[in-house]
């Protein structure tokens, strides 16, 4: 089930990414205000899902408070969910199951043309679940706990200590799980920041949408399971509940070496 990617970040973000594993720390958080977007990168969103559990993403719509789309987001994606090869490599006893949380593990889609620096207040996004074939529509509120996370100038020393870099965590990071939760978090200077477990907003009813539900099992659902028995993934069903609500990240050590790290966010 590989999917299509995209995972251009502009230059400063992706040298301060590729200098993580030897960082010896962060300088203090220096706070910006948000007239001063000249050093800010677009906004980006990211998307990470199960192996065995991938979802679908019909659209994503940055909108301000009344309602009103600020920018667009780059096409839909097919399909959010890595192979298990391909997830290996950066946590290499992965079981498929749970959010593996990596900037190599993640999908992502930038904004269309050159994007905007200014955040939405919303973010509404409409997908499904291909599991169990879900229609869910989630919204995250662009409230002032996240602007402050994402004004936040942070300076990351390199190897070089003369070489500091700054950057901004202006990646929204969203982990999809079957039931319609969604973990949301900010990312682009070093550690993953949680912001939140968002409930789904709404949930289509069984008759909605049934043409396209019907499609959905045909065209996708169907070929996942082929794909899943072809390549010897194990049946997915019935969803392992106790399983998808964890997630891994990468802790990196003084050494420059790093370890694999479980949790619930």
């Amino acid at each position: 089930m590989n999917a299509v990617k995209s995972k251009s970040l502009n230059l400063i973000v992706t040298i301060a990414l590729m200098a993580l594993p030897f960082l010896g720390g962060c300088a203090d958080r220096q706070s910006d205000t948000p007239d001063n977007l000249k050093e800010y990168s677009a906004w980006s969103v990211g998307y990470v899902a199960p192996t065995y559990y991938p979802v679908d993403i019909r659209s994503i719509d940055p909108t301000d408070n009344e309602g009103n789309s600020v920018t667009e987001i780059g096409a839909q994606v097919p399909s959010v969910g890595e192979t298990l090869k391909e997830v290996r490599q950066y946590f290499p006893h992965y079981d498929g199951y749970a959010l593996p949380l990596d900037f190599f593990t993640f999908q992502s889609r930038g904004q269309l043309g050159m994007g905007t620096k200014v955040l939405p207040d919303m973010i509404t996004i409409h997908w499904v679940s291909l599991i169990n074939v879900k229609f869910y529509e989630t919204r995250l509120k662009i409230n002032q706990k996240i602007k402050n996370i994402a004004h936040q100038a942070v300076m990351v020393q390199t190897q070089d200590p003369k070489v500091a870099l700054e950057c901004h965590a202006s990646h929204f990071i969203f982990g999809f799980i079957p039931n319609g939760d969604v973990k949301v978090w900010l990312a682009g200077c070093g550690p993953f920041d949680y912001i939140e477990t968002l409930k789904p907003y709404k949930i289509e009813h069984q008759g909605a949408n049934d043409f396209l539900r019907k499609m959905y099992k045909k065209e996708l659902q169907q070929t996942m399971f082929k794909h899943f028995k072809k390549i010897g993934y194990p049946n997915p069903l019935p969803i392992q509940w106790d399983k998808i609500d964890k997630v891994l990240k990468r802790k990196f050590l003084a050494d420059g070496q790093w370890e694999t790290v479980e949790s619930t966010h």
